[in-house]
């Protein structure tokens, strides 16, 4: 597989997507929410609005507000905001948080600019955010800074000095979050951060290729790269590999992938299958693995080259063991027309084959004939012999569906045609599109090759 590139006008690129798919699996939320359920000392108001007893909190809450007092109005607003004690109600919240915001209430600037943000009105959240910081609303503030000003994904690779510029302030965000409560996650954002700016600025072309310090960038994401990797935190680990991909350090880059791929990271996987081409049972494995983590870039090559393996695979536990995981990757909910169809055809045809194989005895000592009829006449026929699953033989006999709709042997088949049959083999009448299993049937004092009845298992050619 070739690593996608850039591809205007809705896609950054392949590294760009996975890290996003990492960052996806971090606690976004969990962070982002952190000033809407505690705040660090609470207040005998704040108890009351966390306790079980919402009446009570509403009617000293109402009174507070009432005198104009910013922490009640805050903490009403916030209870409309959340839906705690009272129906949701967004256009309430924001009214109160503008009270309180009126008031000096930091912490309402802080829901008033997080409301903004989720909202996509990023300059309006920077500017409320920006207020709550200097009201002295740290955390989670400095957090939402850094998502206000991570840009959007370009879509040319030009002008892009203020998508890298906003990449590094972004990082920087993260980085005082960081230094101010030493949360593993937000030493990720920021190195993830750091990561973007130096991935947009290596794709820059023209005169805007020279304004980066290339080098200092990627010093600058690898450095809190590190504060990850030293946590042993694998979706670090995995974006340090994917920079050494893109440098073409092949090696390092397995060694990081490898590092996170066994803790579940599917982008890992991903990598490890690009990296495994020429051991295409291992690059399946891997690309299994991201599929069924959740990377939905692996899935398509997955199920496609799992696919192609099971089309030609004559072990029956191993087509087996197959159909299972092929029926783990369909579960992701995409459509596949037919894929499973022959791949169960095939499975039952071998399972078929191995019981006839089970049932093998000597035959009589009578000559062997081929007769079926009721079939279209003029089509050219001829006889094969299935031994196991993609193991056939020709015969020497063939012909064309005569005037009657016949095919027929005037002389009885070799004693090839026996010596199969009582190996356990299953014969078949091959025609362009089709083969056709025969069962073999006493008649006067031969025994004759006819059609097995509708509904046994069909070879899959």
């Amino acid at each position: 597989m070739t690593p996608p590139r850039w591809a205007p006008p809705t896609a950054f690129s392949s590294s760009e997507t996975i890290i996003r798919t990492i960052i996806r699996r971090t606690p976004w939320v969990a962070l982002a929410l952190f000033g809407l359920t505690r705040m660090a000392c609470a207040t005998p108001l704040e108890d009351l609005f966390n306790g079980p007893d919402k009446p009570r909190f509403f009617s000293e809450a109402s009174a507070a507000a009432d005198a104009g007092d910013p922490e009640a109005l805050f903490l009403l607003g916030k209870a409309y905001h959340l839906g705690m004690g009272v129906g949701a109600d967004q256009p309430r919240a924001r009214e109160l948080y503008g009270r309180a915001r009126a008031q000096g209430s930091g912490w309402a600037s802080h829901h008033l600019g997080l409301m903004a943000l989720n909202d996509g009105r990023r300059g309006e959240a920077i500017v409320l955010l920006d207020e709550a910081l200097a009201r002295g609303v740290q955390m989670p503030t400095l957090h939402d800074l850094g998502r206000a000003h991570a840009p959007e994904d370009p879509t040319t690779r030009f002008a892009l000095r203020e998508p890298v510029a906003a990449a590094g302030r972004a990082g920087d965000y993260f980085a005082r979050a960081y230094a101010v409560q030493s949360e593993g996650e937000e030493a990720f954002a920021a190195s993830r951060q750091y990561l973007r700016a130096w991935q947009m600025a290596r794709l820059a072309r023209g005169e805007e290729a020279t304004a980066f310090d290339l080098p200092a960038l990627r010093e600058r994401a690898v450095r809190w790269l590190r504060i990850g990797m030293d946590r042993d935190h694998a979706p670090s680990w995995t974006n340090y590999g994917v920079l050494l991909y893109e440098e073409g350090h092949l090696d390092e880059a397995r060694a990081a992938f490898e590092h996170a791929a066994p803790r579940g990271i599917a982008v890992a996987h991903y990598y490890l299958a690009k990296l495994d081409t020429s051991r295409s049972e291992s690059a399946l494995i891997h690309l299994e693995q991201a599929a069924l983590l959740g990377l939905a870039d692996a899935r398509d090559p997955a199920v496609r080259q799992l696919a192609d393996r099971l089309q030609y695979e004559r072990d029956l536990p191993t087509l087996t063991r197959g159909a299972d995981r092929m029926a783990a990757l369909l579960a992701l909910g995409h459509d596949y027309p037919g894929v499973m169809q022959q791949i169960e055809q095939r499975l039952a045809w071998g399972r078929y084959l191995e019981e006839v194989r089970a049932q093998a005895a000597p035959l009589p000592k009578r000559p062997l004939h081929l007769r079926e009829c009721g079939l279209s006449q003029g089509t050219p026929w001829r006889l094969v012999a299935y031994k196991s699953l993609g193991d056939d033989e020709r015969l020497p006999v063939n012909g064309i569906v005569n005037a009657k709709g016949c095919a027929a042997s005037e002389v009885p088949l070799p004693p090839r045609a026996a010596q199969l049959l009582e190996e356990g083999a299953v014969l078949a009448l091959r025609f362009p599109h089709v083969d056709l299993p025969l069962q073999s049937v006493h008649g006067g004092n031969g025994l004759y090759l006819v059609l097995r009845p509708e509904g046994y298992p069909m070879p899959v050619r």
